[in-house]
């Protein structure tokens, strides 16, 4: 998760560094309220689970990440999920 300040230069820094991003700030709230809450969590550390995949159930990363691109969320780095930027009206960021 990333908050505060300078969001624009650590998500440049990371996308440069090839790290996955995920970025929803260009996304509604209630957009990712929902994502958040009502899907499922990405699996670090340990196996994810078969799918079907809900709220508290742990996934793969791609497929958390491909939920966040289909509301629109830009992704950086994710193997299997295409790089989305955002349309100019919403960036905010590289």
């Amino acid at each position: 998760m990333l908050s505060g300040y300078d969001c624009d230069a650590i998500k440049a820094q990371s996308i440069a560094a090839c790290l996955p991003v995920i970025d929803s700030r260009c996304v509604a709230f209630d957009v990712v309220v929902q994502l958040t809450l009502g899907g499922p969590l990405v699996a670090v550390g340990r196996a994810p689970e078969p799918a079907p995949w809900h709220g508290l159930s742990y996934a793969p990363l791609h497929a958390v990440a491909i939920r966040y691109a289909a509301a629109g969320a830009e992704i950086w780095n994710i193997p299997e999920v295409e790089t989305l930027p955002a349309p100019a009206e919403r960036r905010t960021g590289p």
